[in-house]
């Protein structure tokens, strides 16, 4: 682990052979994906920026392979807390020093969170947008420092996004209080309408925009059209047959 600094980083350009050797070290990874390389540097040097790169395009090593190099934790604000559970693992599993503050921990838990948040003994910190509405965390994050707040599934800041959380309307606030660090906010689709609304509602409207597109080549979209039960049953049957590996079908819920 390479955080022990509180002091400000300045970077004026990012060493690649550092990053690409931690990031095969601690993630497996031997080649960064597009839009990863622009959004590390663009955040390493400092700088506000959106990404919108469809699920498997590989956002979260935009901030966690940074985590790894900045004095002071970068915060995660994520609505969802399987998620941010699921990452807390696999990050303590790589080596990583990782905590989230929710409300699935016991008491116990969270007291221990608390205290290595206090002490930046976290190089990663999830919490939910709930949490930052509480002036208690916030001074929390604030005492233990902070080099980049992240906000993941940013859509939910917009009042146009498609599961638009109030919660996420307090951020812009908290990442004052915080003393505006950089600001890294991800998702995987947004119109152009959501992108200008999320970067409005951060107030980071100077941010490098990064879009990958939402194509994924490794995805087919088909749709059949059937006229009665049998038919919707043979063709079911058919595509199980035909297609071995992993797939979803949708189907009414009214009438099968």
């Amino acid at each position: 682990m390479i955080r022990t600094s509180k002091h400000k980083l300045s970077i004026p350009t990012v060493n690649w052979v550092k990053f690409h050797r931690k990031a095969l070290e601690y993630f497996g990874i031997k080649d960064l994906r597009p839009g990863q390389k622009e959004l590390i540097e663009t955040v390493m040097r400092g700088g506000n920026a959106l990404g919108v790169m469809p699920t498997g395009a590989g956002k979260s090593l935009c901030y966690q392979l940074p985590a790894l190099f900045l004095p002071r934790a970068t915060i995660v604000v994520s609505p969802l807390l399987s998620l941010m559970h699921d990452q807390t693992v696999k990050l303590e599993e790589a080596g990583v020093l990782a905590t989230h503050l929710d409300s699935t921990l016991t008491v116990k838990e969270e007291r221990q969170a608390i205290r290595d948040v206090k002490n930046g003994q976290s190089a990663l910190v999830y919490v939910t947008p709930e949490r930052l509405e509480n002036p208690e965390y916030l001074e929390i994050l604030k005492k233990g420092g902070v080099s980049l707040l992240v906000v993941d599934e940013a859509h939910c800041v917009s009042q146009w996004g498609h599961d638009f959380r109030p919660a996420f309307l307090s951020i812009r606030k908290a990442i004052e209080y915080l003393g505006n660090p950089p600001v890294l906010a991800l998702t995987a689709t947004a119109t152009p309408e959501v992108e200008k609304d999320i970067l409005e509602q951060l107030n980071i409207k100077n941010a490098k925009v990064c879009h990958t597109g939402v194509d994924r080549k490794n995805l087919v979209f088909e749709v059949y059209r059937t006229v009665n039960s049998q038919t919707k049953f043979e063709r079911l049957t058919t595509l199980i047959h035909d297609n071995p590996g992993t797939g979803i079908i949708y189907v009414t819920t009214v009438r099968l």
